[in-house]
């Protein structure tokens, strides 16, 4: 069965990301995001003034430099969580499959409640995600993850391309979060990292179930699809 169409799958990709980012771009506090400056902190016992987002370490050893803050962690979670949600969302209004569908049902329910967990470190430890220049480079990547769908048809086409897109989403997020978890300087928001990532990895164990399923069952479909059109042949 073939979930309903959708005359508008172009906007519909843009509503659904939008309505799962909210705010995600700008901190509480109506800021834009971060210029992309580099964050030098100084060694332990080092004098040191700080100027904006770059704070000089005094002559006596190198200063250290921190790539990412845990503002900009939060907000690039929360944008490849949010991609991830919108590729759900969509092959739910178009499934051709039953299987396909409620792994699209579960990855909606979990990815929102992986929003609900990074929202509600950001509220414990008093953060306001700001995305960084980084930004753009991920959100590249996951809108092409997205807009991917677009442009098969609904049903059993959808359902291997949402699949596909699956694997690949949650591998970027996989990588991103192992690195996010080094980087991080709040411990409780290297735990909340942690477990999301365990999760995220069983997401992926389940995408390549899927995708291991469909090759066997598209093998098959084709040996016999070959068998056919040899009967056919035959005088």
């Amino acid at each position: 069965m073939t979930g309903r169409s959708s005359d508008n799958t172009g906007w519909a990709i843009a509503v659904l990301v939008a309505a799962s980012l909210g705010a995600t771009a700008c901190g509480g506090d109506g800021s834009s995001a971060s210029d992309g400056k580099r964050i030098v902190q100084r060694p332990a016992g080092a004098s040191q003034q700080s100027s904006g987002e770059v704070m000089l370490a005094g002559d006596s050893a190198p200063p250290r430099v921190r790539w990412i803050g845990d503002e900009n962690i939060l907000a690039l979670s929360n944008l490849m969580n949010a991609r991830i949600r919108a590729a759900a969302n969509y092959e739910l209004q178009l499934w051709g499959s039953d299987t396909t569908r409620a792994l699209a049902a579960e990855m909606s329910r979990q990815h929102a409640d992986i929003r609900y967990t990074l929202d509600s470190i950001a509220t414990a430890l008093n953060l306001a995600p700001v995305l960084p220049a980084l930004a753009a480079d991920v959100d590249s990547a996951t809108r092409r993850h997205v807009e991917a769908l677009t442009a098969v048809e609904g049903g059993r086409p959808l359902d291997r391309a949402y699949v596909k897109t699956l694997i690949a989403s949650h591998e970027l997020m996989i990588d991103y979060l192992a690195k996010f978890s080094a980087a991080a300087q709040r411990d409780e928001l290297r735990r909340v990292i942690d477990s999301i990532n365990a999760k995220l990895q069983v997401h992926l164990a389940q995408g390549r179930a899927l995708r291991a399923q469909f090759a066997t069952a598209d093998s098959a479909k084709a040996a016999r699809d070959s068998v056919r059109r040899a009967r056919v042949r035959r005088p």
